[in-house]
C-alpha cells in the first residue's frame, strides 16, 4: 500500500497532465486537476475527456499522471477504478517516480523584474491585444518562472515583454513547460525562452551575474 509524504501535495487540487492510450491505440495527452481521495486513490478531473466518449474498456495500460513544480517532476503510474462522471476518473496509484532536474544555466531571483505576457495562436499571432501582468520569481537565459492568476496549459506559446533593473525592455516568445498551484491560489508557471536575441542574453547574463544563486 502506498503511503508517502511525497503525495501530500495532492491533498489539495493540483494541475496535472494525463497520458493514456485508448482502444484505437491512440495516445492522448490531456490536462486537468487531481486530488487524493484516500490513498492509494486519486480523482482526476479532465474537462476534455468527455469528447472521446470512452469507457473503462477503451483505456489500455496504465494512465500516467504528471505533475511539475519548480525543478521537480512527479509521475504517478495509475490504473482506472471507475468513471465518476464523463470527465472525471477515479484512479488507483500503483507506483510513482520523482525526478529532480538539474539547473544548467546561472539563475537569479527576479522579483525586481517587470514581466508581461499574452498567449499566441498556432501561427504565432497574439490571441488578445492586452498584455497581462504577472510576478517574476526567477530567470536565466534558458527561461523564466512566473506567478499568474490563470491556468495556461503546458506547450502553450507566449509573447513576453521583460524589463530588468537598469535595462531597456526586451521581448521574446516562450513555451510553457510546467505549471504548479501555490497555496495562495496563484499558478507558478515555468516558461522556456525560444528566441532571445544577443542583447537580451547579455542583459540576463549581467543580471544573473550580479544577483545569481
Amino acid at each position: 500500500m502506498i503511503e508517502d509524504t511525497v503525495l501530500n501535495i495532492f491533498q489539495e487540487k493540483q494541475p496535472v497532465t494525463a497520458r493514456l492510450t485508448i482502444a484505437s491505440d491512440e495516445e492522448v495527452q490531456l490536462h486537468g486537476v487531481a486530488k487524493i481521495t484516500e490513498l492509494p486513490f486519486i480523482q482526476v478531473e479532465i474537462p476534455r475527456l468527455s469528447i472521446y466518449h470512452i469507457d473503462i474498456t477503451d483505456i489500455q495500460d496504465k494512465i500516467l499522471i504528471i505533475y511539475g513544480a519548480g525543478l521537480s517532476i512527479l509521475t504517478l503510474y495509475t490504473s482506472v477504478v471507475s468513471f465518476v462522471d464523463p470527465s472525471t476518473l477515479l484512479l488507483n496509484i500503483q507506483d510513482y517516480y520523482l525526478k529532480e532536474q538539474e539547473r544548467n544555466a546561472l539563475r537569479a531571483e527576479a522579483n525586481r523584474a517587470e514581466v508581461y505576457y499574452r498567449p499566441l495562436d498556432e501561427q504565432g499571432n497574439p490571441v488578445q491585444d492586452r498584455l497581462n501582468s504577472c510576478e517574476a520569481v526567477n530567470l536565466s537565459k534558458a527561461g523564466i518562472l512566473i506567478r499568474m492568476n490563470e491556468i495556461i496549459e503546458p506547450k502553450q506559446k507566449l509573447e513576453l515583454l521583460i524589463t530588468l533593473p537598469n535595462t531597456s525592455p526586451f521581448s521574446c516568445t516562450g513555451q510553457v513547460e510546467r505549471i504548479g498551484l501555490q497555496k495562495n491560489g496563484k499558478m507558478e508557471t515555468a516558461i522556456q525562452f525560444e528566441n532571445l536575441d544577443r542583447s537580451a542574453c547579455d542583459a540576463i547574463d549581467s543580471f544573473c551575474t550580479h544577483h545569481g544563486e
